[in-house]
């Protein structure tokens, strides 16, 4: 299987070329806003760090003080997503359909 970087398959035109390749027809490749609901800055870091290799690793041995001062400024960065006490952060997603002939 092909390995591809990181968000590899954010064109809509690279993904309708692959499911070309495979064969596919009538293809649909549409955007979707979904929204990730997060209790806190601090929580959705946590969810970041602990699902992606590079930073899982890391993230744990920064000192205290550091992982607070990333903390608190991501925190005012997503301020703007805080609804009820929550964060609504939109995320985007492509919808696939297509069908084997």
């Amino acid at each position: 299987a092909a390995r591809f970087p990181p968000f590899a398959l954010s064109d809509p035109a690279v993904i309708r070329s692959l499911l070309v390749d495979a064969g596919f027809t009538r293809i649909s490749v549409e955007p979707r806003t979904i929204i990730r609901p997060a209790p806190s800055a601090a929580i959705f870091i946590d969810w970041l760090a602990s699902g992606a290799p590079p930073i899982r690793h890391k993230f744990p041995q920064l000192a205290e003080t550091v992982r607070t001062a990333l903390v608190a400024s991501w925190a005012q960065r997503l301020e703007p997503f805080r609804r009820n006490d929550m964060l609504e952060l939109p995320l985007m997603r492509h919808v696939l359909e297509a069908t084997v002939p």
